[in-house]
């Protein structure tokens, strides 16, 4: 006898939230893939370019080369726009030179850089929430969602810019450490050091950390694996180490002041360059002494949320879009606000929501002065829920039970 299965009222709610996220997600599919027909080109024609100079042996530095082909795809400025990342990043985006349509190259490119963010917010919640649900109303896959809602990720993404591979290297790091695999932590920290600048505190910590055994695995497996890249990249465009070089000593860094390098140097001018590097020596200061008092107890789990936002706002170069780093600390924020029932008190909620707005307003007016105020932020949250950013202490110091 046949009988009428009613759908329990859960399972109903479930598939439709399926369906509006299968919905949401075409409509993201759509907008995507017509905006590629249009052929953005900030910021990614400078990943398409070198990376089609370098797959054909030339000098993907050189200024007239990168300016010859950019005027080509239609950039108009006067000044071309370069890939000042290291040569061993050169294989990373090799790829890209493989694929005839540039629309279909960048749909490829925001597509790898999406994932990233998506995989490294997953990975980090694992990692701070300790195998816990932070928010219980969504599925497993669908909490990780929460690195899209930090306003700098969505800038990352519209410009295309390569940061969510440094991101993915911390993640990973911390992922493999927390295994005690060193080696394949290594060969994580090879993603974080396509920008090192951004990381240049996490990178001077695990020199700090020589002592230990498995930090010399990690230093040693990162450093073979950055000579293997460039040796690499040597081989298929000899003289690129030396292109580098000299690219690195002309002017055109000179002449983007960014960071907190961009608000000492009012003038702009080329005079003032040397003011650029003052904030990273006062990071470097910074280190020295946090080193001094956390080093018997060093945990990088721990010490990460912290190390990196200090990194990212002294850094010697670093944009908005940059700022996708500070995932790191807000995912952890978010694990030990979290309360048993996956869900944040209203408070923290409210002046993450004003940050957010802070700067798209303050983008607006300015490309500099907001580029300060999420790690300032998020420093002092740091500090003031503890002096040792640990999750479970970061939650207790905050009146909040995990």
């Amino acid at each position: 006898m046949a009988t009428n299965e009613v759908p329990a009222p859960g399972r109903r709610v479930d598939r439709t939230r399926d369906i509006e996220r299968y919905v949401f997600l075409c409509c993201v599919l759509i907008v995507v893939g017509g905006y590629s027909l249009t052929r953005p080109l900030q910021d990614f024609v400078e990943y398409w370019t070198s990376a089609h100079l370098f797959v054909s042996g030339k000098n993907p530095y050189s200024l007239g080369e990168m300016s010859r082909y950019e005027r080509a795809l239609g950039w108009a400025q006067p000044t071309p726009l370069m890939n000042p990342t290291p040569p061993w990043t050169l294989p990373l985006i090799a790829p890209l030179a493989f694929v005839k349509s540039y629309s279909m190259a960048w749909v490829l490119w925001v597509g790898t850089l999406t994932m990233m963010v998506f995989f490294s917010s997953r990975q980090l919640l694992d990692l701070y929430a300790k195998g816990r649900r932070v928010f219980r109303s969504e599925s497993y896959w669908s909490e990780a969602a929460i690195g899209f809602t930090f306003v700098p990720v969505l800038y990352c993404l519209k410009f295309t810019q390569i940061t969510p591979f440094v991101l993915l290297g911390i993640a990973s790091f911390l992922h493999f450490q927390n295994r005690n695999r060193p080696i394949l932590a290594g060969l994580s920290m090879t993603l974080a050091a396509v920008k090192p600048h951004l990381v240049y505190l996490l990178l001077a910590s695990l020199v700090l950390s020589i002592r230990r055994k498995e930090s010399r695995i990690v230093l040693f497996s990162l450093l073979l694996t950055v000579a293997a890249l460039s040796a690499i990249s040597a081989a298929v465009c000899p003289g690129v180490i030396h292109d580098y070089l000299e690219f690195s000593r002309s002017g055109y860094l000179k002449i983007w002041p960014s960071a907190i390098g961009a608000l000492l140097r009012l003038s702009g001018s080329a005079e003032s360059f040397r003011l650029q590097f003052l904030a990273p020596l006062i990071g470097g200061f910074w280190l020295l002494c946090y080193w001094e008092k956390l080093a018997k107890h060093w945990d990088w789990r721990e010490r990460m949320p912290m190390l990196i936002t200090v990194s990212v706002l002294t850094t010697a170069y670093g944009w908005i879009f940059d700022q996708v780093l500070l995932l790191v600390p807000i995912i952890a924020l978010s694990a030990a606000l979290s309360s048993a029932d996956g869900k944040i008190a209203r408070q923290p909620v409210i002046w993450y929501s004003v940050l957010n707005f802070a700067l798209i307003f303050g983008t607006v007016l300015s490309r500099t002065i907001p580029f300060v105020l999420a790690p300032l932020a998020l420093i002092f949250t740091l500090w003031r829920v503890s002096p040792t950013p640990g999750t479970e202490r970061m939650a207790a110091d905050a009146g909040y039970s995990v």
